[in-house]
């Protein structure tokens, strides 16, 4: 439960033995549920695999954090979902504009 854990979850990064992999890309959401999401879920978020079709993860129970990743500019991205679970950002991410 990362509402009750003190355990840092990494966006872009994976951590390996004493050090760390990054993800050298872009991210435009990350969304955490609480549960395995359904075929229908699962359709209802990605359409047809494009952005401009994605569904809204916030139609879906159990979700845990939503990211979108639209503030712009900051050391912030707010979740938005209802647990307000925001991201606190390390080693000075870009900001990229869509």
């Amino acid at each position: 439960n990362i509402n009750t854990s003190s355990t840092v979850i990494d966006f872009g990064r994976r951590r390996a033995g004493s050090g760390s992999l990054h993800y050298d890309g872009g991210m435009d959401l990350v969304a955490i549920f609480g549960k395995a999401l359904s075929d229908a879920e699962m359709a209802s978020l990605y359409g047809s695999g494009t952005p401009a079709t994605a569904g809204d993860a916030s139609d879906i129970s159990d979700l845990v954090g939503y990211w979108k990743f639209e503030t712009g500019s900051g050391g912030t991205a707010y979740d938005s979902s209802d647990e307000d679970n925001d991201a606190t950002f390390q080693n000075s991410p870009t900001w990229a504009s869509h």
